[in-house]
């Protein structure tokens, strides 16, 4: 199959964006544009044309490998800071400084060991991967991050976000008095001025999903669910409805507009084919999607269904990882957040208070509704007992009964000399697991006692084999030594996801001890 050097598809200008904003809605020509732009992928193969080659790490036990790589960046807020855990790991190391002191020497090891794994990866798959948005510095955190590793890009639109633009793209919080904007405020116009006519993509506003990859990529293509619990243009403007004049919002009440996320698109899926020569038909596809969080359960599973269904046919090695959202709750915007949208409307006070309220109120909600099976859920998703079982078991045991067209499935071992903490259970092979469950990939500040987190992102593999718990198949591209990177993302810094590593090898690794 021929190799496609770069395509990407034309993007919106601004003014294309703000038509959204008026009564009579866009034109069609608009509609018609945004369309194809939700289902038309970006590829760039420049990393292959300049004759860039796969890493390939050698183990001592298993062999020449592939080392993959999942993480939600948060829209890349931190861009500088994750590149230079490739770019200058060394100097990551210096700046990784708490509160002015340095690391104790037994994290500073750590973190230098992830560092280490880091460097070796020849797939990188990113879930809030930013274009132009306000809050990770307008930058196209794709295409920097692609040329800061020398690698393929593959690239699919989730949401184009449509705030920064209704609200002049950089709305400026105005003082409570009537005394006039100063210097900053006054900058703050004058450079919005100066973008109006800058180049689209300086200000698209989009989130979207990335593959990163040393080795080529033959094609890319979108899957948009039909399912999504939540329309983010059509449900968030009726969530809203009670006010009609976001001009005047902008002017009285700055700290509601935080709550309000106006979007085009939903939630997706992107596959990508790799040719990877040393594995039998010569390919791998990756596919990556973030389930939704404005959903019940039940919609996550229908979506995950929905994308089995779309890649059943693939007959070759697939590599399924993304942000799965199994929280075990209905994200769906209900009562509580409807009576917070009503309380930051109605002063000048609770419009300061709101978003110091809203966490603490969420979280309390959270307890109270889950409180029975709060620690199974929060540390083990797959769970299903006879008492209780995880609202979330439903996707994974779709996972693990799901067969593709040739009979394959998805590895679900777990392997005492295969897992990271030498222990056994559903995933442990591909997901990092210890005796109290999943290793959470969403810390908490809050959370107390053994309670640390959530885990919310997965990675699961489709090697050669044909039944999900068979130890005695082959294990030539099967998942080695799940882990998650929770010390190279200490305190959050980076995002509020850590990243999580997976060794596939190339060859059949054989017994290990």
């Amino acid at each position: 199959m021929e190799i496609i050097e770069s395509r990407a598809p034309e993007g919106l200008t601004r003014d294309e964006l703000i038509e959204f904003e008026g009564a009579d809605g866009p034109s069609s020509a608009t509609r018609a544009k945004v369309e194809r732009l939700l289902v038309t992928p970006f590829l760039n193969n420049r990393a292959s044309e300049r004759g860039v080659q796969p890493r390939r790490p050698v183990h001592p036990q298993l062999g020449p490998l592939m080392r993959i790589a999942f993480w939600n960046i948060a829209g890349g807020k931190s861009l500088d800071e994750i590149m230079l855990i490739w770019t200058d790991p060394e100097r990551f190391l210096e700046r990784r400084r708490f509160d002015g002191v340095r690391l104790p020497s037994r994290i500073y090891r750590r973190m230098a060991e992830e560092l280490r794994l880091l460097q070796e990866v020849d797939v990188l798959i990113l879930n809030e991967c930013n274009i132009g948005m306000p809050r990770s510095g307008d930058r196209h955190v794709a295409d920097e991050l692609t040329r800061a590793l020398e690698m393929n890009v593959a690239f699919g639109i989730e949401f184009i976000e449509l705030e920064p633009f209704l609200l002049d793209r950089k709305p400026i919080r105005p003082a409570l008095s009537d005394s006039p904007p100063d210097e900053k405020q006054r900058s703050r116009r004058r450079a919005h001025e100066e973008t109006k006519g800058a180049e689209p993509w300086a200000h698209h506003g989009v989130q979207g999903h990335a593959i990163l990859s040393r080795y080529a990529i033959r094609s890319v293509s979108v899957f948009r669910f039909r399912s999504q619990g939540f329309d983010w243009f059509v449900d968030e403007k009726r969530l809203f409805s009670s006010l009609e004049d976001w001009g005047q919002a902008r002017r009285t009440s700055p700290h509601v507009l935080a709550l309000r996320q106006l979007r085009l698109g939903g939630r997706m899926a992107l596959l990508a084919e790799l040719a990877v020569p040393e594995l039998p038909k010569g390919a791998v596809s990756v596919v990556t999607t973030h389930l939704g969080n404005r959903a019940r359960p039940c919609v996550r599973r229908e979506q995950m269904r929905e994308l089995l269904d779309r890649i059943r046919h693939i007959g070759h090695p697939v590599i399924l990882a993304g942000d799965l959202n199994t929280s075990g709750r209905n994200g769906t915007p209900g009562r509580l957040h409807r009576a917070l949208v009503r309380l930051a409307l109605s002063g000048e006070f609770w419009d300061s208070m709101v978003l110091r309220v809203a966490p603490l109120l969420g979280g309390l909600h959270d307890l109270f509704r889950s409180a029975p099976s709060l620690w199974r859920i929060e540390r083990d998703p797959t769970y299903e007992g006879w008492l209780f079982s995880s609202e979330e078991a439903g996707l994974f045991r779709d996972l693990e009964h799901f067969r593709f067209d040739d009979g394959r499935c998805f590895d679900f071992r777990g392997d005492r000399e295969r897992s990271i903490h030498r222990v056994t259970g559903a995933l442990a092979n591909s997901n990092e697991r210890t005796l109290r469950g999943f290793v959470p990939t969403r810390p908490k500040r809050w959370a107390l006692g053994r309670l640390r987190g959530q885990k919310l992102d997965w990675i699961v593999v489709k090697p050669y084999i044909q039944r999900p718990r068979d130890e005695h198949a082959s294990y030539r591209f099967a998942p080695h030594f799940g882990r998650t990177l929770r010390w190279v993302n200490a305190r959050m810094s980076l995002s509020d996801h850590h990243p999580l590593l997976v060794d596939l090898p190339l060859t059949e690794p054989g017994q290990l001890r």
